[in-house]
This record gives structure tokens, sequence and C-alpha cells, in this order.
């Protein structure tokens, strides 16, 4: 497969006020800042998009093939207005990838990072967090191994990188629904309490 150079992905510089976020803008361009960098930046062409809504939840999907060729699942979740999520962030991405088990890797500000194994064909799923306050999710995953890891590096570890970090390009699924790896169901609602009322009482988990 042909190789590419990283930093047409990952970029060091960035000037603007402290922050710990997952953009995403309607002209197709996602980004990852943290600390005053932007660390993931790119336009991509929307090859898949979806909405579902749920009970107190509505989930924005979109996979882009990045300009790299790299293809990214971006997902954003939004409680109804007065429900909240009920767990923490590692019970929430349980509840979300039901055929996956998940590791919590690390995290840094809001920005979480964690892999994911399928039960049966043990496959990896390299997933980034966000998670600004308990009423909102931000999730980006189909990174490459190596592009996670240095991920890692330049947000966790605050570890420069260099121009000559390689990466691989990926094939195209023939269903591009295919690159939507989460679980939204009635059941995540009802059943797993995913979200409550706010001021409710705390839900009984199983």
């Amino acid at each position: 497969m042909k190789k590419i150079i990283i930093s047409s992905l990952l970029v060091a510089l960035f000037s603007a006020c402290s922050m710990h976020r997952i953009e995403y803008n309607d002209k197709d361009k996602l980004s990852i800042s943290l600390e005053n960098r932007t660390v993931v930046k790119g336009y991509g062409d929307v090859i898949y998009k979806n909405q579902i809504n749920l009970s107190h939840i509505v989930i924005k999907q979109k996979a882009f093939s990045m300009k790299n060729g790299i293809v990214l699942t971006y997902e954003e979740v939004q409680t109804a207005p007065q429900y909240k999520f009920n767990f923490g962030m590692n019970k929430t991405v349980g509840l979300i990838f039901t055929d996956y088990v998940y590791d919590f890797l690390d995290s840094k500000g809001n920005i979480h990072f964690f892999i994911l194994t399928n039960k049966k064909t043990k496959d990896k799923v390299y997933l980034l967090l966000e998670n600004i306050n308990k009423k909102s999710l931000k999730l980006v995953y189909g990174f490459k191994k190596e592009t996670f890891y240095k991920l890692k590096e330049l947000l966790v570890e605050n570890k420069a990188f260099t121009k000559d970090d390689k990466v691989y390009t990926t094939i195209l699924k023939a269903n591009k629904s295919d690159y939507i790896t989460s679980n939204w169901n009635a059941n995540t609602i009802i059943l797993d309490n995913i979200v409550s009322k706010m001021g409710g009482k705390p839900p009984v988990t199983r």
C-alpha cells in the first residue's frame, strides 16, 4: 500500500486560545485541537451520513474519506434538553460499542483514547472520545494504529512529530455504512439507562 506523510494529517502549531476539542463544520472540515495545537486537521469527502433519533437523544454520524486516504468516522451525540448522560466514559463506551471489548488507554483534557476489540473477529478500532459536559459526546474512529499512537504521543506525552513519520492509506469499503461500528438502539436508552432526566433518581443498573 502506498505510504503517505503523516504531516498531511497532523500539524504542530495552532494559534488560538487553549482548547481541548473535536470540531466539524458544514464544509466537511474535521479537526482535533488540544492546548493551542491542531493535531488533526483536514477536509474529507462525506461518503456516508446518517442521523438516529432515539428517545431523548440524537446521534449524527458521518464517514469522511480524508484527502490522504484515511477514512474517519465522526459521531456527534446530543441529549434532549433536561436530559444528561448517566455514566462515566468507560461504561458509556461499553454501552455504545456492544460488539466490542474496550480498553481505556489514556486521556488529556476532554479527549479520551480507547482501543476497541471486536468480540468475534478481534479486529481493532482506535477511538477518540470527547466529553465537554454530561449532555454531549463526540467520537472519532477509524485511525490506523500508527496514527492513533502518534496522536497519543502528541496529546498525552507532548512529543513532537517529524515530517518523516509515515502512515498507510486505506481501501474504501463497498458498503459505506460498515464504517459505523457503534450500536445505538432503543435498548441503549430504555434498558441500559444511558441517559436520564436531570435532577431525577439515579438509574438502577443491570
